[in-house]
């Protein structure tokens, strides 16, 4: 279920996952220590108000 529910959010972090920031298991999802200074930008995948977003009204991640 967590899989298909996040089919879309999964495939976006694909980069991430292969460069060993985070771990993705059958029901979560976990922040691995090379992960941590990139954690905003790993949530920001799974935020809709962002992907929705066409204005530019959030702010950025360096």
């Amino acid at each position: 279920m967590f899989r298909n529910y996040f089919a879309g959010e999964l495939m976006a972090l694909k980069p991430m996952l292969e460069d060993g920031l985070l771990e993705i298991g059958a029901d979560y999802l976990r922040l691995l220590p090379a992960g941590e200074l990139l954690m905003r930008n790993i949530a920001m995948v799974f935020d809709r108000y962002i992907a929705q977003s066409q204005r530019g009204t959030f702010s950025r991640t360096v």
